[in-house]
């Protein structure tokens, strides 16, 4: 592989690694959600709910994470290892 798409591939695992710290904070905002509605919410039926719901959430983002994490991986694997 040249080095024209060396960087080209250099520059999406870049992309990759931004939504991968983003997706970060989002769990880390979500998970600060929860806590505080764990932390004694009075509308406890409803609350668990919600915490269920921000779990999924959380998991889901996480597998994101994951195959995010491939993605670099295939992109560096692409280029040689040279990324």
């Amino acid at each position: 592989m040249n080095k024209a798409r060396r960087k080209q591939l250099a520059e999406l695992r870049s992309q990759l690694e931004m939504i991968r710290s983003d997706l970060e904070d989002v769990i880390s905002d979500e998970e600060m959600a929860n806590d505080s509605m764990i932390d004694g919410s009075p509308r406890r039926d409803e609350s668990d709910d919600a915490i269920d719901a921000m779990e999924d959430a959380v998991s889901a983002i996480e597998s994101a994470m994951d195959e995010i994490e491939d993605a670099m991986d295939y992109l560096s694997d692409a280029a040689g290892g040279r990324i």
